[in-house]
């Protein structure tokens, strides 16, 4: 029985596959795509998400500054921002600064910054409270304050590998968690597991 109904399986989708062939369902060689761009003059972006409204979030880990090689520095040009659809064109809705942290310790210039941004439920709108339970807009910021100090001490920066929620209306961020210093700590007391 079991035999059979794999056989059934197999010719199913053999009978798909050469219906697709037959019907030209299938990209011909000389077929061509056209791809516009829908937004630009981004500086570094990491992340983006849809929130149910159809709004895009954009989370951008900010510009590279010049600095020595092999040290770190840091600026406010992170920055987290919202666009709406209107008139069948992106408008900036909202855009919240974030800290980044500029790398060449590894050869060539890194930005570090806002790193992943998510956007879920229905109350995700211009008029929406935020910080209720129908809008959750998160962002992350990449690194750990401590393991930037570790490297570089003395630098001065409050947002570096945090988890902030950002209200949907207005880009207000409130800070969660600090995801970064919990993970440098974790992996350091857990530095076994790497040898």
């Amino acid at each position: 029985m079991r035999t059979s109904r794999s056989l059934g399986v197999v010719a199913a989708a053999l009978l798909s596959a050469a219906t697709l062939v037959a019907t030209g369902g299938m990209a011909s060689a000389g077929a061509t795509w056209t791809i516009t761009p829908v937004l630009g003059g981004l500086n570094g972006p990491r992340g983006v998400a849809f929130d149910t409204q159809g709004s895009l979030y954009v989370a951008e880990a900010g510009t590279y500054s010049n600095i020595a090689p092999g040290s770190f520095g840091v600026s406010r040009t992170g920055t987290v921002r919202k666009f709406i659809v209107s008139d069948s064109r992106l408008s900036r809705s909202w855009s919240t600064v974030f800290d980044s942290v500029h790398d060449s310790t590894n050869g060539g210039p890194e930005v570090l910054g806002p790193a992943g941004v998510s956007a879920l439920g229905n109350g995700c709108m211009k008029n929406s409270n935020g910080v209720r339970e129908g809008c959750q807009v998160l962002v992350i910021v990449s690194l750990s304050r401590d393991g930037v100090n570790a490297v570089t001490p003395g630098l001065t920066f409050s947002q570096i590998g945090h988890l902030y929620r950002l209200d949907g209306a207005t880009g207000a961020p409130t800070d969660k968690s600090d995801v970064g210093d919990q993970q440098y700590s974790w992996a350091a007391q857990h530095a076994s597991l790497w040898k």
